[in-house]
């Protein structure tokens, strides 16, 4: 499943014009307007592959804090935005509301509680 999902994505990239390479980790890095962007190709991908999104495929982020955390915000270059701790549960609230088909949780949502069951 796993496999085919991989290649949907990459015939839906493609047929964008979006770049197909694979990075160090195996995955797609893509010119996109936004980190949400990612998430709806993601969708796209798993319904070319004839799944269904949160019935046969979980998404599942990683999204590795750490690595965008500067001077006391969580800095998204790719939007031109920075937020504050507050800020950014309120953006991943709102993006497992409006995804909640896709039922995806991260350990960062299991540990505050505050998104974790949608």
């Amino acid at each position: 499943m796993g496999s085919e999902v991989f290649h949907a994505l990459k015939g839906t990239l493609h047929e964008r014009g979006l770049g197909t390479a694979v990075g160090d980790e195996g995955g797609f890095a893509p010119d996109l307007a936004s980190n949400e962007e990612a998430l709806q190709m993601l969708m796209q991908g798993i319904d070319a592959a004839g799944y269904r999104p949160g019935e046969d495929v979980a998404i599942a982020l990683d999204p590795a804090t750490s690595e965008i955390y500067s001077e006391g915000r969580y800095v998204l270059a790719s939007e031109g935005r920075s937020l504050s701790a507050a800020e950014l549960t309120d953006y991943w609230a709102d993006l497992a509301e409006r995804y909640r088909s896709s039922r995806w949780r991260t350990a960062w949502t299991r540990r505050t509680g505050r998104v974790g069951g949608r």
